[in-house]
């Protein structure tokens, strides 16, 4: 007995009180919120965790925060915009490729920080594990080398593509929609077609374009660091070296599929067991509330006020419409507002997740991110989507097939589209029972997303890499992966099983052919001859 409680213990001391170093690079603060509920998680149960993100929340024991400063001038300086009409403006194609250069240079801002280039040369600095969002930050990767630690990926956005390479997940296009285009699992000819080119073009852009730069980035970098202490790996081999993959997926939120064991799904792990954050203030105004609560947020980086004055305008008179039925509660950056709507609540931040969970809210008005989507299935909203984004455009159409969701389309976001998107919602409680049905089954699982998170990253911790969990496919090129090569020995068996008979065959005949001529020569040549005795015949006789 005595033994086994050695064991344990040993196993429980190889991952608690490790020392964890937590890159969340991005733009994009939903990704760091995702992230900053793992890291705080994992400060709960005793881990030391450092995390270097554009962004930064109330201090944590436990936890250390490095801000990156000119993350966001970065964003902006490479073309790229939070404005709504110029992103629409942009095709996919440029946006991809902005959005690449832009993701290169954030590495330079990323390493070119004081504040890690001090964490970098002390000495004193260690760790046991590199935690990183995947989020087009592939040269960052190079943490785990320098420090020689296991990583874990952690995908905010769900899986795609490029994730699934990491761990040699399948990706089939003719069931996985690609993440640039509006696509569901159910794909008829022509959209199968499209998403396979659209793949194709992705893996060529990842392969030709993205990882150049990236492992450029990453040599220049980390080849610095490490000098001649050891030999630096390529990136395509750091990247495949990933111990685990955690993404923020569920079956009901996006749609059944399957996963390598080190791919794991955590949708919904951002989602908080305690509701604290609300203020007094703004729980009675939703108690108080004789019909309900309209909710309206465009997420955390978009902001309300960067509509178009006519879609504010339209936006704010949908307000207006409603206030006699509704209070309406509106996430909105500015106040310059010259007549505010009676029984609103305006504010610049809002804990969304205590709003939705509100027994008294009816809609949620949202652009239908990944994130809000997740919420909106956990808490039973009812919402009005105006997508963006193609992603947010797929998350809008898994809402309507699961029935929780009416869209407005961003071109057609007039008053009078909102009040009858508004009015469809609170007058069909269909849209409201179809919510309670997909929340329950979102929450039918034996364990909680972020103890499912927290548990395999603690694993990865405890197995120094959880190597018994990794795919052949990481070590498979792309040809060996998609069977090209042995697609080509079969190819090439078929046609020799046709070709070499038929060549036989051909032979065979040709000689026939030839044996024939030869005949038919023969008889013609003997006829002559004779007809030639003939007539030599008949004039000796003459």
């Amino acid at each position: 007995m005595l033994r086994y409680l050695l064991i344990l213990s040993a196993a429980c001391g190889l991952c608690f009180g490790a020392n964890i170093l937590a890159v969340f690079p991005g733009v994009w603060k939903s990704h760091y919120l995702f992230g900053r509920r793992l890291i705080s998680n994992l400060a709960q149960r005793g881990h030391n965790v450092t995390i270097l993100s554009a962004y930064y929340s109330l201090p944590q024991e436990n936890v250390t925060e490095i801000t990156i400063p000119n993350v966001e001038k970065n964003f902006l300086d490479m073309g790229l915009t939070f404005n709504l009409d110029e992103i629409r403006d942009k095709s996919i194609l440029e946006q991809f490729s902005k959005s690449i250069y832009a993701a290169t240079s954030n590495v330079d801002v990323v390493m070119g920080s004081e504040q890690v280039q001090s964490m970098l040369k002390s000495k004193e600095t260690k760790f046991d594990l590199l935690l990183i969002d995947s989020f087009m930050s592939d040269a960052l990767l190079g943490f785990s080398v320098y420090y020689n630690v296991p990583t874990v990926v952690v995908s905010p956005i769900g899986p795609n593509k490029w994730i699934n390479e990491m761990v040699g997940n399948i990706h089939n296009s003719a069931m996985h929609p690609n993440s640039f285009l509006p696509l569901l699992d159910n794909m008829n000819l022509g959209k199968r077609i499209t998403n396979t080119l659209m793949s194709i073009f992705e893996k060529l852009t990842y392969n030709c374009l993205y990882l150049p730069y990236h492992e450029y980035a990453y040599q220049r970098y980390f080849g610095q660091l490490i000098g001649d202490q050891q030999t630096l790996p390529s990136l395509w081999d750091v990247v495949h070296n990933v111990s685990m993959v955690l993404v923020n997926s569920n079956p009901v939120s996006q749609y059944p599929r399957a996963f390598v064991p080190n791919m794991v799904e955590i949708g919904g792990a951002h989602i908080f067991n305690n509701m604290t954050k609300m203020s007094k203030s703004v729980l009675k105004f939703m108690d108080d509330a004789p019909e309900g609560i309209l909710y309206i947020s465009f997420g955390a980086n978009l902001k309300t006020d960067d509509l178009p004055k006519e879609k504010f305008d339209a936006l704010i008179q949908a307000v207006r419409a409603v206030q006699g039925r509704l209070r309406v509660i509106l996430k909105l950056e500015s106040f310059d507002l010259e007549d505010q709507p009676r029984h609103t609540v305006i504010a610049p931040w809002l804990p969304q997740q205590e709003i939705l969970a509100h027994p008294k809210l009816k809609v949620f008005i949202s652009t239908v991110g990944l994130m809000s989507m997740i919420e909106s299935i956990h808490y039973a909203a009812p919402v009005l989507g105006v997508p963006i984004f193609p992603e947010q455009e797929l998350n809008m159409k898994r809402l309507e097939q699961l029935g929780t969701g009416v869209r407005v389309n961003y071109d057609n976001f007039t008053n009078d589209s909102l009040v009858e998107a508004i009015n469809e919602l609170l007058a069909n409680p269909e849209y409201k029972e179809n919510a309670k049905r997909a929340s329950a089954l979102f929450n039918d699982s034996l364990t909680s997303p972020i103890d499912l998170a927290v548990h395999n990253i603690e694993m990865v911790l405890r197995t120094g890499g959880a190597r018994h969990l990794r795919s052949a496919a990481t070590k498979l090129g792309f040809i060996q992966a998609e069977l090209i090569d042995v697609s080509l020995i079969i190819l090439l068996g078929i046609v020799m099983i046709i070709a070499v008979p038929s060549m036989i065959i051909c032979v065979i005949l040709r000689r026939n052919n030839c044996k024939r001529q030869a005949q038919a020569n023969e008889v013609v040549k003997t006829a002559t001859k004779n007809g030639v005795d003939i007539k030599n015949k008949k004039k000796k006789q003459h």
